[in-house]
């Protein structure tokens, strides 16, 4: 027939309390996201011994024909050789601190005066007049 006056339709309902679950794009991961990173770690681990070899290669290989291609006798020019050999120390060691040079020359002392101009009182206003004590 029709709808009773107990009952109420679910859509109509309000809603209140938290809400659950995690919102949406929160900076606090789930498991679900920490177990993929650590996945991809795990994976990035397992390459290491390869990705040592492929260094060593790179920095030990001489030139078939003795000169290589800058001249030196190496199979790799210098710049590829000096950044493996940059990423190795930097993966080994960390990256070095870098010096931050700050120009203080231009920074200049001034005075700053805030000037504050109440309005006059309005000559209207008895509200907060204390009449004088009669003697």
């Amino acid at each position: 027939m029709g709808m009773s006056l107990v009952e109420s339709p679910q859509h109509l309902k309000r809603k209140t309390g938290r809400p659950k679950g995690r919102p949406v794009g929160s900076a606090n991961p789930g498991l679900a996201d920490r177990l993929k990173r650590w996945r991809w770690s795990e994976r990035c681990a397992e390459r290491t011994p390869k990705l040592l070899a492929f260094y060593d290669e790179v920095l030990d290989t001489k030139a078939e024909d003795g000169k290589g291609p800058d001249g030196h006798g190496w199979a790799y020019t210098f710049e590829q050789r000096r950044a493996i050999a940059q990423e190795l120390r930097e993966c080994a060691f960390g990256k070095p601190a870098q010096q931050v040079s700050v120009d203080q020359t231009n920074v200049g002392i001034s005075k700053i005066i805030h000037e504050v101009q109440w309005l006059p009182p309005d000559p209207n206003d008895r509200s907060k007049v204390i009449e004088p004590e009669p003697d």
